[in-house]
């Protein structure tokens, strides 16, 4: 969703964060021993220190790759020393600081957001449901898959990813069937429909695969121009399309339009959706798909921020400022909301309102201000008494200290 957040007025360089940290506190304390969530909250509490400690261990321990590669496998024909061989490679690149581990404390290294937001299912059947967002991209949504066996500690045993719309071992599972049917060339003919089909490009897409690793947008464009229309409509494929091309490139777009088309009703479809109609500037389908997301995941404040950037290419400025509110009430103890209220203040050219929002972000975060007189976008602030009273609050208060 890099669209919505590129609508906030920049000031990046005007805030100085503490080291990103998952908030330990957000998870849920025990009610004690009787309490039949304490193995799963105390599998959340375990999982945030994994992160926060960057200790690939300890997160191996709360997240059982082998059970992700074990059900991955199930039922899947292959030799046996394929698959014992798949599994080993599946296992190097899902633990020891590998996967999601390092996609996770990648996201906090450079300033993003990784959040427990609550626990679902029924006692005996948990998931822990976690925010992650990156800060040069949007918002995905793991919900871990919990499991634990007598009188051991909990794991997770599956990870369901949101912008997929499947199981870490549903996404597995289809690189697996086509390497398995390279293995043992017999298997292709057993396989049907986009199995067999992908099973017989495999190459071209083991190269689309290298140039997802690469970063290479025009490799990865050469390969794809080689698959059949069937399989650039794979769901896999084109969830790499749409991670691969910038928003800004029509390839982006077209590859979201064909997500719509042919999986209406995945779970991943709604995701993203969001940007697809904010694209097509049907501000309020936007509105829809973010509301069916957040109701998806039970609440969310944060997708009021996302809400406020839409409102403001609305130029619905109540609208935006009340859901920027809406956040903050909500304890989103983040700068985002308040930046869409600057936002607001700024188009409106209604300063007093940028003072008071600027005022209270001084209060409620530690930040390195620029000075705005060389901010194109806040020359109007700059040039008004309220300027001059916003020096006066930084000068008063470095007397204080």
């Amino acid at each position: 969703m890099l669209q919505l957040q590129a609508l906030l007025i920049p000031l990046v360089l005007a805030f100085a964060p503490a080291t990103a940290r998952v908030q330990e506190s957000a998870v849920p304390a025990s009610a004690g021993a009787q309490d039949p969530d304490a193995p799963w909250t105390a599998w959340c509490a375990d999982f945030a220190k994994a992160l926060n400690e960057r200790d690939p261990s300890a997160y191996d321990r709360c997240v059982d790759a082998g059970a992700i590669i074990d059900r991955a496998q199930k039922g899947v024909p292959g030799r046996k020393s394929f698959m014992t061989g798949f599994k080993e490679g599946a296992l190097t690149t899902m633990s020891g600081g590998q996967g999601t581990f390092a996609e996770l404390t990648n996201a906090l290294e450079m300033g993003g957001h990784v959040d427990f937001l609550r626990l679902r299912g029924t006692p005996g059947a948990r998931t822990a449901l976690f925010r992650i967002v990156r800060a040069e991209a949007g918002v995905e949504y793991l919900e871990f898959e919990l499991a634990r066996g007598k009188d051991e500690p909990a794991r997770a045993v599956d990870v369901y990813v949101a912008s997929s719309g499947e199981r870490s071992s549903d996404t597995l599972r289809r690189w697996l069937i086509p390497t398995a049917a390279n293995d043992d060339r017999g298997l292709i003919d057993r396989l049907i429909g986009e199995e067999q089909v992908l099973a017989r490009h495999w190459k071209v897409v083991e190269k689309l695969i290298d140039a997802v690793k690469s970063r290479s947008v025009e490799s990865f464009a050469k390969q794809l121009s080689k698959l059949p229309d069937e399989l650039r409509r794979d769901k896999t494929i084109l969830l790499m399309r749409i991670k691969m091309f910038p928003p800004d490139d029509p390839r982006y777009v077209e590859a979201i339009g064909e997500v719509r088309r042919y999986f209406p009703d995945d779970p991943c479809t709604v995701l993203h959706s969001i940007d697809w109609f904010f694209l097509q500037k049907d501000y309020k389908a936007a509105l829809a798909e973010l509301s069916r997301l957040d109701a998806w995941a039970g609440g969310d404040p944060y997708l009021n921020v996302l809400c406020g950037n839409i409102l403001v290419a609305a130029e619905d400025w109540d609208g935006a400022r009340k859901v920027a509110r809406e956040a903050i009430a909500a304890g989103l103890g983040w700068p985002d909301p308040y930046w869409v209220l600057i936002t607001v203040s700024l188009r409106q050219q209604r300063y007093d309102e940028t003072l008071s929002v600027l005022i209270e972000m001084d209060l409620n975060f530690e930040f390195n201000w620029v000075d705005f007189t060389t901010l194109e976008e806040y020359q109007g602030f700059a040039a008004s008494s309220q300027h001059a009273q916003w020096l006066e609050h930084l000068a008063e208060k470095a007397r204080a200290r």
